[in-house]
């Protein structure tokens, strides 16, 4: 058995070195994964509130202009 490890030692440190690497990779795919989905709904959020500021904008622009329609009618 010590002659085994002696003579193997680099390749069990190497396969060792290699499983340590994947497992590390997998978990900073899977971080990457929920950072995305994360910022996936970030995004929706977002532009759900810029959709409603525009419509809000839009009614305060329409009400606007019928009160200087109705300021311009009464001269």
């Amino acid at each position: 058995m010590p002659e085994f490890i002696k003579d193997w030692w680099s390749v069990i440190v190497g396969v060792f070195t290699l499983i340590v690497w994947l497992v590390r990779l997998e978990g900073k795919g899977l971080s990457n994964s929920s950072e995305i989905e994360s910022i996936k709904s970030q995004r929706k959020e977002d532009l759900e509130l810029r959709r409603h500021d525009q419509t809000q904008t839009a009614e305060l622009l329409k009400e606007i202009r019928q009160d200087i329609k109705t300021l311009m009618a009464s001269k």
